[in-house]
């Protein structure tokens, strides 16, 4: 029997904060010590590793920059993927 106060975690809220993909639970264990949420890209890996060495402005303007860049990638590829 199933406590009532138990709720199994139907959705997770956590988005990527380069790419925006919604990380899944498995992935969101292994993100526990860091002080950011990111997917398994390595590309987004990448990015977001950057983060400690970086002022706190400096590191918004660069995470800005590169989402820009990954999301227009994307479309471009979205766009050749549908001709």
């Amino acid at each position: 029997m199933i406590s009532e106060h138990f709720t199994p975690a139907l959705s997770n809220d956590t988005k990527c904060e380069v790419c925006g993909c919604v990380i899944g639970h498995l992935e969101s264990l292994q993100l526990k010590d860091l002080d950011y949420s990111v997917c398994q890209s390595f590309e987004c890996r990448r990015i977001m590793s950057q983060k400690p060495f970086m002022t706190p402005l400096l590191f918004q303007s660069h995470l800005q920059i590169q989402t820009k860049i990954y999301n227009e990638r994307s479309e471009k590829e979205a766009a050749r993927k549908s001709k």
